[in-house]
C-alpha cells in the first residue's frame, strides 16, 4: 500500500501537509491495506479510534481525539488542524469516521451521565483528551519550550522540541507535528 501511495502522491507535498513522510507506522497506507485485506470489517466500520479514545469511550461515553493524536496518525494537516483532506479521499474514509479533535487545554463536556451515577466523585469533572507518546514524553519531562529538547529511546528513538506555531517549510528528514491550536512539536 506504501508503495501505491507513493505513486499516486506527491510524498514531498504530504510531508509539508502532515509534517510525516508516508510511512506504514502511519494511518494512510494501514486504513488502505486493511480495505485490501478485510473488506467486509472496514464495509461494517464505523470509526476508527485510538486506544486513549477507545478507553475513554468505554469509561465516559466521550467522543474526541487530542490534536496531537490525529497528527500523529499521519493525516492531520499541521496548517489548518483538520483532516488532511486528500489522505482520507485516497484511503477511501470520511471525516465522521475520526472523533473530533480537541485541543490538549479544552475539556471534553460531553460526558456520558452515567459517568456521575458509577463514579460520584467524578461528576463534574473535567476531561481532557489522551494524548500519544510524542507529546506526553515532552511534557512529562517539562521539555515544555523551544530551547529544552527531550530525547527518547525505545522502539525507535527521537529528539523532540514544542515550538510555538507552525514552520511553513520542514526539511526533508524533519517531523513536524500540530499538537495544540498554537505549537508543533
Amino acid at each position: 500500500q506504501l508503495s501505491h501511495l507513493r505513486e499516486q502522491l506527491d510524498e514531498e507535498e504530504i510531508h509539508q501537509r502532515v509534517g510525516a513522510r508516508l510511512h506504514t507506522s502511519y494511518h494512510p497506507p494501514r486504513l488502505m491495506w486493511l480495505a485490501d485485506t478485510v473488506p467486509d470489517v472496514v464495509a461494517r466500520t464505523a470509526q476508527y479510534v485510538s486506544l486513549g479514545e477507545y478507553i475513554y469511550l468505554q469509561l465516559a461515553g466521550i467522543h474526541g481525539a487530542a490534536t496531537s493524536t490525529m497528527a500523529w496518525a499521519g493525516i492531520l494537516d499541521r496548517q489548518t488542524g483538520q483532516l488532511d483532506s486528500e489522505l482520507l479521499r485516497i484511503t477511501g474514509t470520511s471525516p465522521d469516521q475520526f472523533a473530533s479533535i480537541v485541543d490538549p487545554d479544552q475539556p471534553i463536556t460531553d460526558v456520558d451521565p452515567r459517568v456521575g451515577a458509577r463514579w460520584p466523585a467524578l461528576t463534574g469533572a473535567a476531561w481532557f483528551p489522551a494524548i500519544p507518546d510524542g507529546y506526553a514524553s515532552n511534557l512529562g519531562v517539562g521539555a515544555t519550550i523551544p530551547s529544552t529538547v527531550a530525547m527518547s529511546a525505545a522502539t525507535s528513538g527521537a529528539m523532540r522540541t514544542i515550538i510555538q506555531g507552525f514552520p511553513t517549510q520542514l526539511p526533508s528528514g524533519l517531523w513536524s507535528y500540530r499538537v495544540s491550536r498554537t505549537e508543533s512539536i
